[in-house]
């Protein structure tokens, strides 16, 4: 019986170490502490985590989420928001970009849920292409909190464990059935690069829709309960009449740099209608919430090459306009004028 004991003490013990080891070298889990097990998927979190937003101090802290329009690599909005903001409410602004090229607004629900007891004093949400990839696989495949890509399966089961898990070895177990499960039914799993070409014509039922409404309430329930002002912005695309790979290829559209060729998402037709549905939702959403800071991008960014390097990634020219945009709405709402009069007294209520 002791043997028993000692061996299945052994076991676990050795299980947890090995948990805590493969965590650490995989994202850079501190060993310590394994309830930042999501630094392993979003490694911008460590910069949450360090520099504690409080909604109570004169920092002006702006959260981002979303993809690539909004990530460095892509475009200067960051910084120009940034400026813009320090210009207009004469107090330090720090904006904590959480935005990377291809993430999706199942990203963006678990990022904010993963940000713990920081505060913002803004959140904007900039979501809508990249689901479109969701909908390329047939309607028995799909599921609506899109654990039909293998990064899903895994995120979801491995996130109820940020900020909350004592032990590492419980959630490695869930994460590995994850692995098992995308390496033993890996034909029923959509890819997040291009899709599968036998399943382009099930994107035409733009399932995505219900999803992205679902992650967008999410946010928003969240919002609301950490007193934090949302922004949720229609989104905005060029659609070049004559596209096709090949002239994308060889720079003959009416783009600028030309870098993501749309096709990455599906064929352009479906793509431009699974990105109009999309906005509907965030329309829908935006109105069905007053609370809510609701920014057309889609009406405010001509379609040109003066805007666009793509469908989607804007110009400098067109994160200029993409930032004046929602800063006047702002403006608009008040929300700027009320952080000024923060600034001069920390303390006093919003």
């Amino acid at each position: 019986m002791f043997r028993l004991v000692l061996v299945t003490v052994v076991t676990l013990v050795s299980g947890e170490l090995g948990s805590r080891l493969f965590w650490f070298l995989r994202g850079g889990v501190p060993l310590t502490d394994p309830s930042r097990v999501l630094y392993s998927l979003y490694p911008d979190l460590r910069q949450i985590d360090k520099h504690q937003p409080r909604s109570d101090d004169r920092k002006f802290d702006v959260l981002l989420l979303g993809a690539s329009t909004l990530h460095p690599d892509f475009g200067p909005v960051a910084l120009m928001l940034k400026e813009r903001l320090t210009r207009e409410l004469r107090r330090p602004v720090r904006v904590h970009n959480l935005a990377e090229a291809g993430h999706m607004s199942r990203d963006s629900v678990l990022k904010y849920r993963a940000v713990g007891p920081a505060r913002f004093d803004l959140v904007v949400v900039y979501d809508n292409i990249n689901e479109t990839r969701a909908n390329n696989c047939p309607p028995e495949v799909f599921r609506e909190d899109y654990s039909h890509f293998g990064w899903y399966l895994s995120a979801n089961a491995i996130a109820p464990s940020h900020g909350r898990a004592r032990w590492a070895l419980p959630m490695t177990c869930r994460f590995l059935v994850t692995v098992c499960q995308r390496l033993l039914w890996s034909e029923q799993m959509v890819s997040r690069g291009d899709p599968r070409p036998d399943w382009l014509p099930y994107g035409q039922t733009v399932r995505s829709a219900d999803s992205l409404r679902a992650n967008l309430a999410e946010i928003q329930a969240l919002a609301l309960a950490r007193e934090e002002p949302l922004v949720l912005m229609k989104f905005a695309t060029y659609f070049e009449p004559q596209y096709d790979r090949t002239k994308f290829k060889n720079l003959e559209l009416d783009y600028c740099l030309h870098i993501s060729p749309t096709d990455i998402w599906g064929p352009a037709d479906q793509v431009r209608n699974a990105v109009a549905v999309h906005n509907e939702v965030i329309v829908d959403s935006a109105q069905s919430h007053p609370e809510v800071i609701f920014v057309d991008q889609e009406a405010a960014l001509e379609k040109t090459a003066v805007n666009f390097n793509d469908v989607c990634h804007f110009t400098a020219h067109g994160c200029e306009i993409f930032v004046e945009t929602l800063v006047d709405e702002l403006l608009r709402r008040g929300i700027v004028v009320a952080t000024r009069e923060q600034a001069a007294d920390p303390q006093s209520p919003k």
